[in-house]
């Protein structure tokens, strides 16, 4: 089933967003997501992706897939996902500095 709201237009209204779907994001096996690049600190505009690390996230590259599917509905953006366990050192930091942690 795909939502039919307009894309997500603030990181308030993504992190509400994300809360009111917590539930099937927990059976994604994912408890918080840090939300990191243009969402983060504000400067996205109307064709900016979302960029995500879920923690702890998905068992399988399948299940990543359909996350990604679900977040994309949810949201109505581009979403990237990444497990927090395939962030490089280096993205690692950066995500550390400036990410915005929900937790669900």
């Amino acid at each position: 089933m795909r939502d039919f709201a307009p894309p997500v237009a603030s990181f308030e209204e993504l992190a509400a967003r994300l809360r009111e779907r917590s539930e099937p994001l927990r059976a994604f096996g994912v408890d918080a997501v840090t939300v990191f690049g243009s969402f983060a600190d504000g400067t996205f505009d109307s064709d900016s992706d979302v960029d995500l690390v879920v923690e702890p996230g998905p068992k399988s590259f399948r299940q990543l897939l359909d996350l990604q599917d679900f977040l994309e509905s949810a949201l109505m953006r581009r979403v990237d996902v990444l497990t927090s366990a395939a962030v490089k050192p280096r993205l690692a930091t950066e995500i550390e500095r400036t990410g915005r942690r929900i937790t669900l």
